[in-house]
């Protein structure tokens, strides 16, 4: 009977534990301008699944997060970006987002995104996947960039 106590213990304690992971959604687009081709990476992180820690003298609290974005092309890294995203500065825990813009050449690559919690070094993302970028003219009489969709609309 202990040893099925501390088993259902353990299962609900993993469960705690995995329910607080980092979550976060990487999106991408990519676009042709009249200089060159380029893509856009989107990102939202889910504010409930990163630690936010509150800041001296005041009722606010903020989280932050690494980025780590990695452009490969034929397993070789070709470019990348390091950076901090803080959340911003709150009494409830709020979702944030980012976009970065990178020019890169026509071509096959491997994209790769990792996410490290600031105050919870073990709560990470990952994620891996391959797209192209081909606005040739020769091969094509129209040309379209990829379409961007919408979280939401409001009025101005």
């Amino acid at each position: 009977m202990k040893k099925t106590s501390q088993l259902l213990t353990a299962f609900f304690l993993f469960l705690s534990i995995s329910g607080q992971a980092l979550d976060a959604s990487i999106s991408y687009a990519t676009f042709k301008s009249p200089q060159q081709n380029y893509i856009e990476v989107y990102l939202y992180v889910v504010g409930k699944t990163v630690t936010y820690v509150p800041l001296a003298d005041s009722i606010m609290a903020q989280a932050g997060v690494e980025i780590v974005i990695l452009f490969k092309k034929n397993g070789v890294v070709f470019k990348f970006d390091k950076y901090n995203l803080n959340s911003p500065l709150s009494g409830e825990k709020e979702s944030f987002i980012d976009l970065k813009r990178y020019g890169l050449p026509a071509g096959d690559y491997e994209l790769e995104v990792s996410i490290q919690d600031n105050n919870a070094s073990e709560n990470t993302t990952h994620y891996q996947g391959n797209f192209r970028i081909d606005y040739t003219e020769k091969d094509y009489k129209l040309l379209q960039s990829d379409i961007q969709l919408l979280a939401s609309v409001k009025p101005s």
